[in-house]
C-alpha cells in the first residue's frame, strides 16, 4: 500500500521496515521452520489422531472454506464443534487437496503479481494468509477453529468497497451498503437465536454435524439429563455407528449412562473395555474415564465391580504410545489405577500408583487431589506425604489439574492444617475424670 503511494508519502524507512517488519518476520519464518524440522513431523502423537504433515496438508481444504463462509455467509455453522473436519492424508486423498492447495498458492501468487497494480487487493489476499500463519500451518493444533479469522478477514472486503466506491454514485453506493449490512445483521440475529442457550446451540451443532463426535456426545448428554433417556441412549448408539473409527468418548458416557440406568451388563463392559484399553490414551478424557470409576464406585453398576474396572486402566499401559514414562497419558493412566486400588482398599498400592504419576508428570495440584482422595478415604498419613510433595511440586504446577482446581501454597498448607488437626485427639481426651 504504501510502496504505490510512493509518490505522494514517499518511502518508509528502512530501519523501521527493518525492525517491524523483516525482524518479526524471520522470526516467525525461523520458528516455523524449526516446527518442521521435529523429527516426530510425520507421526501421530496423542491426543491429535493427525500428524504434523497431515494437518499442513489439511489447512488448504480448511483456508477455502474459511473462505467460503466469508464470501457466502450461512445462517449459522457448527460453531465450537469442529472435530468432525476430515484429515487429509495425501494431495489427493481427498482430492479437494491439491485443488484447495492451488488455490491458495494461486491466490498468494497473485497477491504478489498484481501489488503494485491493484495494491488494496494484495494487503486484503497477503494480511489473510499472514494472519493464518501461526494458526493453519504446523504448530499442533486443532484442524479447525472460526475464530481465526476474526483478524485475517479485516481486510477482505476493502478492495470491494473501494471498487463499488469508485465506479458508483453515492446515492449507489449508501444502498448497496445498507442492504449488505441489513442482511447480514439478518444472518447475526438468527444465529444469535441459536447460540443464545446451550440447549439450541449443541442441538443445532448435531444436526448439522451429525460426524462430530463432541457434538453428538454433548447432544445426548443434555438429553440424558433432561430425563429423555431413550433419545439420549439413540444419540450415543447412532454416534458410535455412523463416526469412522473407535472413538473412545460416546463409548465411555454410554456405559456411564448404563450404569445409572443399571442396564450395562458384565459381557457388554468387558467388549468396550477391550476396546477402550487397545486405543491410545486421549488426555482429553480423563474426567470421563473417572465419572465411570466413579459411578461404579458408589455403587450405580450393579454387575460391575471395580475388580472388573482396574484390568481395563491396567491395560492401557499395554499400548506401547500410553507406556511412555514421560508422557500425560501416562499420568493420568496411573492416577486411574490408583484411584481404583484406592476403593478397593489397596492403599499401599494407590501410593505406589499415585507416585508414579507424579514422578512422571509433577505438579503441586496433581499431588493435591491424590492428597485430598485419600484424606476424605480415610488416610490422613498417606494424605499429609502427597501434601509435602506438593510443596516441593509448586515450581512444577501444571496447566491442568487431573481433578480439581490449581494449588497454592496457602491451600496446601491449611490442607495440613485440617488432616493433623484431625488426627490430634480432642482436647481433655484421655484425662482422667475426678474420682476416677
Amino acid at each position: 500500500v504504501f510502496s504505490a503511494q510512493r509518490d505522494r508519502y514517499g518511502s518508509l524507512d528502512r530501519r523501521w521496515t527493518g525492525l517491524f517488519v523483516a525482524l518479526p518476520l524471520a522470526v516467525v519464518v525461523a520458528y516455523l521452520g524449526s516446527r518442521m524440522m521435529k523429527p516426530n513431523f510425520f507421526d501421530i502423537v496423542p491426543p491429535r489422531d493427525y500428524s504434523i504433515f497431515e494437518r499442513l496438508l489439511t489447512q488448504p481444504r480448511v483456508i477455502v472454506d474459511y473462505l467460503q463462509n466469508w464470501f457466502l455467509p450461512k445462517l449459522y455453522t457448527t460453531g465450537v464443534f469442529q472435530d468432525h473436519v476430515l484429515k487429509s492424508t495425501g494431495l489427493f486423498t481427498p482430492v479437494t487437496t491439491i485443488l484447495s492447495l492451488a488455490a491458495v498458492l494461486g491466490s498468494i501468487g497473485f497477491a504478489f503479481w498484481s501489488r503494485r497494480r491493484w495494491p488494496l487487493v494484495a494487503v486484503a489476499i497477503l494480511f489473510y494468509f499472514a494472519n493464518h500463519l501461526l494458526e493453519s500451518t504446523v504448530i499442533n493444533l486443532e484442524l479447525y477453529f472460526e475464530h481465526r479469522n476474526y483478524l485475517a478477514n479485516a481486510l477482505l472486503f476493502v478492495p470491494l468497497v473501494a471498487l463499488l466506491w469508485e465506479r458508483t454514485s453515492p446515492r449507489v453506493f449508501t444502498v448497496a451498503s445498507i442492504g449488505v449490512l441489513l442482511m447480514l445483521s439478518g444472518f447475526l440475529r438468527y444465529s444469535a437465536t441459536v447460540w443464545q442457550t446451550e440447549e439450541g446451540l449443541v442441538q443445532a451443532s448435531a444436526t448439522k454435524a451429525p460426524t462430530s463426535v463432541r457434538a453428538q456426545t454433548r447432544y445426548a448428554m443434555l438429553l440424558l439429563n433432561a430425563g429423555l433417556h431413550d433419545e439420549g441412549m439413540q444419540v450415543l448408539d447412532e454416534a458410535i455407528a455412523n463416526i469412522p473409527g473407535h472413538q473412545p468418548l460416546p463409548q465411555i458416557h454410554r456405559m456411564t449412562a448404563m450404569c445409572h440406568l443399571q442396564t450395562l451388563e458384565a459381557d457388554e463392559f468387558e467388549r468396550v473395555a477391550g476396546i477402550l484399553s487397545s486405543l491410545p490414551y486421549d488426555a482429553r478424557l480423563l474426567r470421563a474415564y473417572n465419572e465411570f470409576a466413579k459411578t461404579v464406585v458408589l455403587k450405580r453398576c450393579p454387575a460391575i465391580d471395580l475388580e472388573m474396572v482396574l484390568p481395563m486402566f491396567t491395560r492401557m499401559l499395554d499400548v506401547p504410545i500410553n507406556a511412555d514414562p514421560t508422557s500425560i497419558s501416562y499420568t493420568h493412566i496411573k492416577f486411574l489405577i490408583g484411584y481404583v486400588r484406592l476403593y478397593l482398599g489397596q492403599v499401599d498400592g494407590a501410593m505406589v500408583e499415585f507416585l508414579d504419576s507424579l514422578s512422571a508428570r509433577p505438579g503441586a495440584s496433581y499431588a493435591m487431589a491424590m492428597a485430598a482422595m485419600l484424606s476424605t478415604s480415610g488416610y490422613p498419613q498417606q494424605a499429609l506425604h502427597l501434601a509435602d510433595i506438593a510443596l516441593t511440586q509448586l515450581d512444577s504446577q501444571n496447566n491442568a489439574t487431573l481433578v480439581g482446581r490449581r494449588a497454592s501454597e496457602a491451600d496446601i498448607r491449611a490442607f495440613q492444617e485440617t488432616v493433623r488437626a484431625e488426627l490430634e485427639p480432642p482436647q481433655g481426651a484421655g484425662t482422667p475424670r475426678p474420682g476416677e
